[in-house]
C-alpha cells in the first residue's frame, strides 16, 4: 500500500504492507523538486511504477540503511535511471550488500517490510543539483 499526501512543494508516500487490509506498520518517504529521501519497503516495489509516474525521480538519498528505507532503491535504479543512491559513508556498504545484516533481522521485520535486494550507493556529497 502506498497512498500519497501533498504539503506544498513537499509530497508525501506513506507505504506499508497490508495484512487483512490494514498497514502491518507505515514508513513515510518524502519528494521534493525530484529527490527522493528514502525508497521505502521491497514489499510495496509493484506499486512504485504507477504511484511515481507523476514524479519524476531524479535522486534517491538514504537516511539510513535499514529495509524500510532502502528496499526499492533498485526499482528507481533500473526503472527511472536513478543513479546510485547517496548515503552516509557508514551506511554505503550496508545498502550495497544488505545479506551481511539482514540475517539478523527479526521475524516481524521480515514480515512487515521483506528483505531489501542490494544496491547500488554512493556517500552524500556536500551538496548537489
Amino acid at each position: 500500500m502506498i497512498s500519497v499526501s501533498e504539503f506544498g512543494p513537499v509530497i508525501r508516500f506513506t507505504m506499508a504492507r497490508l495484512h487483512e487490509g490494514r498497514p502491518v506498520y507505515t514508513m513515510a518517504c518524502y519528494y521534493v523538486d525530484g529527490v527522493l529521501i528514502d525508497s521505502g519497503p521491497a514489499h510495496v516495489a509493484e506499486e512504485i511504477p504507477e504511484v511515481f509516474a507523476s514524479y519524476p525521480v531524479r535522486t534517491v538519498i538514504n537516511t539510513h540503511h535499514h529495509e524500510d528505507h532502502i528496499g526499492n532503491n533498485i526499482v528507481f535504479q533500473k526503472l527511472f535511471g536513478t543513479g546510485p543512491a547517496l548515503a552516509h559513508p557508514l551506511a554505503v556498504p550496508r545498502i550495497t550488500a544488505p545479506s551481511t545484516w539482514t540475517s539478523r533481522l527479526l521475524p516481524y521485520q521480515h514480515f512487515a517490510w521483506g528483505l531489501p535486494p542490494a544496491s547500488e550507493a554512493v556517500p552524500i556529497p556536500q551538496s548537489f543539483a
